[in-house]
C-alpha cells in the first residue's frame, strides 16, 4: 500500500505531470484524519470526527500550492478487487478489498468520484478507479475522501455505504498516512 507522498506521485503521473514536482499534502482544518471541524459550506462542527482524509491541494517543489481539479483521474494505492460502490453526497465511492498481504484485511474507500470500475473487478496499484467527479454544492471544492477501514467480521461487502459508515463504531477506520 502507498504512503501519502507516493498517492500524490502517482496521482500527478496518472494525469500527464512529473511525479517529481510533488511535495506534499496541504491540509485545511478538517480535511484530516479525526479533524472535527467543517471545511465546507459555512464550517461548523462535525456530528463526529472525520473518518479519513480529504485530498484536493498539494505543494510543489517550488512551494507553489496546487489543487486537484474535476476529472482528476484517481489511481489505487493497492491492489484488490472491487467489493462495493455505492452513492456520496458528491457522486459515488468506490470500496477496494486490499490484496497486499503485508496490511492484511483493509477496506480502502475512494469516495466524490465518478468510478470506471465495476464491481468485482481486479485493480492493481497505479489502476485508475475513477475520476473525481463534478462538485455541484457551493463551497465545495473538487477532492477525494480517501479511507482505510478495518472491516468487522460481520460485515457484509453488500452493505458497505455511507449510512453504515456514519453509524459504525470509529474504531474501524484508519489514518490513511499512518499504516
Amino acid at each position: 500500500m502507498l504512503n501519502d507522498r507516493q498517492i500524490g506521485q502517482l496521482i500527478l503521473e496518472i494525469n500527464g505531470k512529473r511525479a517529481g514536482d510533488f511535495k506534499n499534502w496541504f491540509f485545511m482544518p478538517g480535511m484530516g484524519f479525526e479533524d472535527c471541524e467543517k471545511w465546507w459550506g459555512g464550517g461548523g462542527m462535525r456530528v463526529r470526527p472525520h473518518e479519513g482524509v480529504d485530498l484536493c491541494c498539494y505543494e510543489d517543489r517550488k512551494g507553489e500550492r496546487l489543487f486537484l481539479s474535476e476529472q482528476t483521474r484517481i489511481p489505487s494505492i493497492s491492489s484488490g478487487e472491487i467489493v462495493a460502490i455505492c452513492k456520496d453526497f458528491l457522486g459515488h465511492t468506490v470500496f477496494v478489498k486490499n490484496g497486499e498481504e503485508d496490511f492484511g484485511e483493509i477496506i480502502i474507500a475512494y469516495a466524490h468520484i465518478q468510478p470506471y470500475c465495476q464491481l468485482g473487478d481486479f485493480v492493481q496499484t497505479g489502476d485508475p478507479v475513477g475520476e473525481i467527479c463534478a462538485t455541484t454544492r457551493e463551497k465545495i471544492l473538487p477532492h477525494l475522501h480517501l479511507s482505510l477501514l478495518l472491516p468487522p467480521p460481520e460485515l457484509k461487502y453488500k452493505d458497505l455505504n455511507w449510512q453504515y459508515l456514519n453509524n459504525c463504531k470509529k474504531d474501524i477506520f484508519l489514518n490513511p498516512f499512518c499504516h
